[in-house]
């Protein structure tokens, strides 16, 4: 069980994110992106990469491209090369929803 108090609940959330959103559950992918960023110092680009791919894979592209301005305010080197050679998968595709929706909202290669 997971402490209400502990300092890395936004990234354990953001992960339960990437998870729907790999499973094609684009809305509770966004709804817990944003949730995620609720909490006290959420770091990093992912909640908002989340959204851009999450709402680009809804047809939601202003808010898509809106997230992942939002991204690369916190990491401005962000690209999708970037994503398939630090994100571990088990599978060569395994992070294909993830990637083509940041594709669709603008992320660079």
């Amino acid at each position: 069980h997971i402490s209400p108090r502990d300092p890395l609940l936004w990234a354990a959330i953001a992960v339960r994110s990437l998870a729907y959103l790999l499973s094609g559950d684009y809305e509770d992918a966004i709804h817990l992106a944003r949730r995620s960023l609720q909490f006290p110092n959420p770091s990093g680009y992912w909640p908002h990469a989340l959204t851009a791919s999450a709402s680009a894979h809804l047809g939601q592209m202003e808010t898509a491209q809106s997230e992942v301005k939002l991204a690369l305010q916190k990491k401005s080197d962000l690209s999708l090369s970037y994503l398939r050679k630090t994100l571990p998968t088990k599978f060569e595709d395994g992070l294909e929803p993830y990637l083509s929706g940041l594709l669709k909202a603008g992320l660079q290669e």
